[in-house]
Parts: structure tokens; sequence; C-alpha cells
């Protein structure tokens, strides 16, 4: 069969994430500064350390009420939705999403993408194509 894609929404440069090191520590603001790979990333925390290699299981995305974000279904297919409500107080955190047909609907932070990292990963896609073109003809 087919492999399946992750079911989880990526994560991209610049975005701001909550990561909880362990169970017993309440989760801490950071952004991303790199993705090493599929499944870890280099973080900076608000606290100004950087941590590298992270687990992407161990980050959530840090979105605002109303703040526009993707959500990625099971099939990998992807919707526009906006941030109704977050609840912090268990993790992983709980996301309630307004999706355009205006239905709620509660899901989990590895199903969502801010809108705007999405530009920017899209914008790097595009740059790496477009490089590799211009390789291609050199």
């Amino acid at each position: 069969g087919a492999p399946k894609k992750p079911r989880t929404a990526p994560f991209g440069p610049t975005q701001r994430v909550l990561y909880q090191s362990s169970p017993d520590t309440p989760p801490e603001s950071a952004s991303v500064v790199s993705l090493s790979d599929d499944s870890t990333a280099n973080l900076k925390l608000n606290t100004g350390k950087k941590v590298n290699d992270v687990s992407l299981n161990l980050l959530s995305p840090d979105l605002q009420r109303h703040e526009d974000v993707l959500y990625f279904q099971k099939d990998g297919q992807s919707m526009k939705a906006s941030v109704v409500a977050v609840d912090t107080s268990i993790w992983p955190p709980s996301y309630a999403i307004r999706l355009e047909d205006r239905t709620v609907k509660d899901t989990e932070g590895r199903n969502l993408l801010p809108a705007k990292i999405h530009e920017i990963i899209l914008k790097a896609k595009e740059e790496e194509e477009q490089k590799a073109k211009a390789d291609a003809l050199m």
C-alpha cells in the first residue's frame, strides 16, 4: 500500500511553539529556529536559551485566539480555520477551531499549522524548486 501521510501538520521556521521538556514541568514558550529532519527541531526558548534536537512530539503550536490556521484532516487534506479557544491546562493542549463552514471542532495541535507559517514553508519550497531548475540548466 501507499505510505500514509503523517497526520501531523508540519512545523516551520520562526513558528511559536509550546515545549514541554518533561511531564512534570509546565510548557515553555519557544520559537522554532530550524528543523533538523522530520522528527526534531532546534528551538530558542523565550528565555533566550537554545535547545537542539527536540522531538516534535514535545511541541505544540503556540496559537492565539482568532489566529488563522490550516487544519489537517486524517486524509492529509487541509482546510482553513480560525482558533476559537486554547486549553493549555492539559498536555498536549486542546484547541477549539472554527472551520469555514462555521462548525466548531476540538483538535490537537498536531493537526494545526498557522497560516503565516504555511506561507513561509510554501515560499521556501518554491525557492528550492526554482534553484533546482536553475541548477539543472547549468
